[in-house]
């Protein structure tokens, strides 16, 4: 197996979206898996399964451990480290719509010794994980690419928008279009689970270890651009976010890390 992606999801609806952009990669579908940590396991594991079966996807789902209402939660991205198979692992969230070539860009970087983190193209509706209730779909109809053309789209990540092929450091790192060689994320012990719920710094400092514990480099390549919808309605949102975020603790670690290895913040 050369790719595993990794997804951790806590949401009603929208996989209809991810299912419609994974059953169209280009990538031999023998030689990639999709990895499910699924909080709503048990109200979608059938639909889940027919449709693996029906498009021959190797699909491994299932139910988190340790249920956090957090979908990137440390302890949760590391069940599905522990049951990936590829030789390099992708970090995607819920809500995800990629290009055909997404998985070959990932592949072909990790390939030549690049770790590589991708933008995303982000599309809000407002109260998305709060008023939905289907366990597959958020739409009326079955979803299509071309939602993204009348939803209006806002920037979550207006530095990582830089050339192809540009080296960035653990900034850019996100956990939501980012690949790195499997077993050197398991070398370097996953994500670190002294981070409480939330996201933000340990997502982060995941990325810092990964360059300075498992000496990877980061490139950023917009080719390999995805699309999410998210529950924030209106930019700026910078004050959602925020309220995700912050942490003292989780922030203090991180800014422990980061002296420990004389980086910036």
């Amino acid at each position: 197996m050369k790719i595993s992606i990794l997804c951790t999801i806590h949401r009603w609806g929208g996989i209809d979206v991810l299912q419609y952009g994974i059953e169209r990669q280009t990538f031999d579908k023998n030689e990639y898996e999709l990895i499910l940590c699924d909080k709503l396991y048990k109200h979608r594991r059938g639909l889940m399964r027919e449709w693996a079966d029906e498009n021959k996807i190797n699909l491994i789902h299932f139910e988190p451990k340790h249920n956090s209402q957090y979908h990137v939660h440390s302890s949760v991205l590391n069940e599905c480290l522990e049951k990936a198979q590829g030789k390099y692992s992708i970090v995607i969230g819920d809500y995800t719509f990629m290009e055909p070539h997404w998985i070959e860009i990932h592949h072909a970087y990790n390939e030549v010794g690049y770790c590589l983190s991708a933008p995303q193209k982000i599309f809000g509706l407002p109260k998305l994980s709060t008023y939905l209730e289907h366990p597959i779909s958020v739409f009326y109809e079955p979803f299509t690419p071309e939602v993204f053309k009348i939803i209006p789209p806002f920037d979550l990540d207006p530095g990582h928008n830089l050339p192809n092929g540009t080296i960035i450091n653990h900034l850019g790192w996100h956990n939501r279009n980012d690949s790195f060689p499997t077993e050197i994320g398991r070398q370097i012990g996953g994500w670190d689970e002294g981070y409480n719920n939330h996201v933000g710094p340990s997502n982060l400092e995941f990325g810092l270890r990964l360059v300075h514990q498992g000496k990877q480099k980061i490139v950023c390549d917009q080719r390999a651009a995805i699309y999410r919808i998210l529950s924030y309605s209106i930019p700026p949102f910078t004050e959602f976010l925020a309220a995700e975020t912050d942490n003292s603790i989780n922030n203090e670690r991180y800014k422990l890390l980061c002296q420990k290895y004389g980086v910036q913040e």
